[in-house]
């Protein structure tokens, strides 16, 4: 009897948004954490990552953790000189114990605190996340993506992609537009501190790429991509 073996073709889970959260405090409210909050629990296994804005003259962001006891990494603080404002970003992968809190520590008392988080499911369990990188800009201008946190290479297809941007003074006016290609989840938009905005999209395949933003003022930005693969099924 002749057997015929068709060997299996790697597929992919479903890497997807899940949802979002932000919040913001006065530009002129001092205090050592900043709280976001869910409207529902993390998904079993799913990955939290996120960016949160501080004082960078005096703090720097200490620890982020949960209502569930969970550690998130810090992946990268950038401290924006001349303006004073500091941006940090922040993941956890395989969250499997149903949190709604997120508490972004500080290592001291700090202005201009905001934040933003964004849930996916299908992505890896450990070693996820696959690039990184913030870059400030000074007066970027107001063109189509012309806010931009520079390019990184991808080594896998269908990752995800989390991207976010603030601004990197008080300019409580200025709104953002996601970038080509992404889609805006959150935009704080105080009346006076710091506006972050956050996005996401899946890259199909492997390659170049970078978060973009379009502003809608001229002003100095710092903006921030983290690239996550997915679980193989």
């Amino acid at each position: 009897m002749l057997l015929c073996f068709i060997p299996s073709q790697l597929a992919w889970s479903a890497v997807a948004y899940v949802q979002s959260a932000q919040t913001s405090t006065d530009g002129n409210a001092t205090d050592g954490t900043l709280i976001i909050t869910l409207a529902s629990a993390v998904g079993n296994g799913g990955m939290i990552c996120g960016a949160a804005t501080y004082q960078s003259a005096v703090a720097t962001v200490s620890s982020v953790t949960d209502n569930q006891s969970n550690v998130y990494t810090i992946v990268r603080q950038v401290s924006n000189t001349p303006d004073g404002v500091g941006l940090a970003t922040f993941y956890a992968l395989n969250i499997t114990n149903a949190p709604t809190i997120i508490t972004v520590t500080y290592s001291i008392s700090s202005l201009f605190r905001s934040g933003v988080i964004i849930e996916a499911s299908g992505v890896k369990v450990s070693a996820a996340l696959d690039q990184e990188i913030t870059q400030r800009q000074q007066t970027p201008g107001t063109g189509t993506d012309a806010v931009t946190s520079g390019a990184v290479t991808t080594t896998e297809d269908g990752e995800f992609i989390c991207g976010f941007s603030i601004v990197s003074n008080t300019y409580a006016a200025l709104t953002f537009t996601a970038g080509t290609d992404y889609t805006e989840r959150q935009e704080t938009n105080p009346s006076s501190g710091i506006d972050i905005a956050g996005e996401t999209r899946v890259q199909t395949s492997a390659g170049s790429i970078a978060a973009t933003w379009t502003q809608s003022v001229n002003n100095s930005t710092s903006t921030a991509i983290m690239t996550f693969k997915q679980v193989a099924a």
